[in-house]
């Protein structure tokens, strides 16, 4: 039974899949997985725009897999400004400071408020204040409260 439903679900993943060609019927299969019930299915449809340069797709890919951090690398490859924050999380959790403040970097210059934030703990942690205060005042002009209140501190 297990194995003909999952011959079952390949045929339905082939089906959807076979026709993703471009940018536009990604973007069309990027709709389907968000309305998809079907986990496997909304997986696959998300690896095919992913694969196709959709920077959504590859970070909601990782979101429904997370045992598959690559799409969410590649999501910010893409200049998905939270992908970026997301990738600088997943390495800072890992221990992998140079990364994450990498990942950060580029989130912040992709105006993601948190991502420049995140620089600017991590430079202050390092007693780097004078990096630490430009990363806070993007990140408050970005509109992030908690950096604009540090500023005030420091």
């Amino acid at each position: 039974m297990k194995y003909l439903f999952l011959i079952s679900i390949f045929f339905i993943i082939n089906a959807y899949s076979s026709n993703i060609d471009n940018k536009e019927t990604a973007e069309k299969y990027f709709d389907k997985a968000k309305k998809s019930k079907n986990k496997l299915i909304a997986i696959n449809l998300y690896k095919k725009s992913c694969e196709l340069g959709l920077s959504t797709g590859c970070y909601n890919q990782y979101f429904l897999d997370k045992l598959n951090y690559k799409p969410l690398i590649k999501s910010c490859d893409l200049n998905f400004a939270q992908g970026c924050l997301e990738t600088g999380i997943y390495y800072e959790k890992i221990k992998n400071k140079t990364k994450s403040m990498n990942y950060y970097k580029k989130g912040c210059k992709l105006n993601n408020a948190q991502s420049c934030y995140n620089s600017g703990v991590i430079n202050y942690k390092n007693y780097n204040d004078k990096k630490a205060v430009i990363f806070f005042k993007k990140s408050c002009k970005l509109g992030d409260k908690s950096a604009c209140n540090i500023l005030k501190k420091i």
